[in-house]
């Protein structure tokens, strides 16, 4: 076998190698998308894997609460709905799913370093919204799906470090923008 068609195989083998790469998908893995508050000795994280979700598909959002006080714990007050509220608008459309927060006053114990808070849906809305239907499918659903669209996504936390909501309030609120396409 002569030397130009060595070459051209060896060419020809490295073209499709690459094209087998380019095709397995072999691309930088997505920045993860996070925002973060502090207040005092409490930071609040909220994090998506990447910013971009096919409609239909779950939508993987994490929310942790930091204490780095002095104590091994702490125990603080807030609303009984939850101490970290999740709420989401599309900012192309007109669904808003705002938290709703009862106003009680129940202890949550946090621990030193990072604690897991679960999605919450958690949202009122008037039975003759136009928009009802999603609502309640919002509501029902114990995963987190939303319609084609850009969304933001804001996790709010606010409570108080003595018991009877009294002593120092802390307000905390990160918000992340992911985009669902259709």
């Amino acid at each position: 076998m002569g030397a130009s068609r060595r070459l051209r195989q060896s060419w020809l083998a490295a073209v499709l190698a690459f094209a087998v790469v380019a095709a397995t998908g072999c691309s930088p893995a997505p920045t993860p998308i996070v925002a973060s508050a502090r207040d005092g000795p409490f930071s609040l994280e909220l994090r998506a894997p990447h910013p971009r979700w096919r409609a239909g598909q779950p939508i993987d959002v994490s929310i942790r609460i930091a204490y780095d006080g002095p104590g091994s714990e702490v125990t603080v007050h807030g609303s009984g709905s939850g101490l970290v509220l999740p709420s989401l608008r599309q900012l192309d459309g007109r669904l808003n799913m705002g938290a709703v927060g009862q106003a009680d006053c129940v202890p949550y114990t946090l621990q030193r370093g990072e604690n897991e808070i679960a999605f919450a849906h958690s949202i009122a809305f008037p039975g003759a919204d136009p928009d009802a239907a999603i609502y309640e499918a919002y509501s029902a659903d114990p995963l987190l799906h939303l319609p084609a669209g850009t969304w933001r996504i804001t996790a709010g936390a606010g409570f108080n470090e003595e018991q009877g909501c009294g002593g120092t309030r802390r307000k905390l609120t990160a918000e992340i923008t992911i985009v669902v396409d259709p």
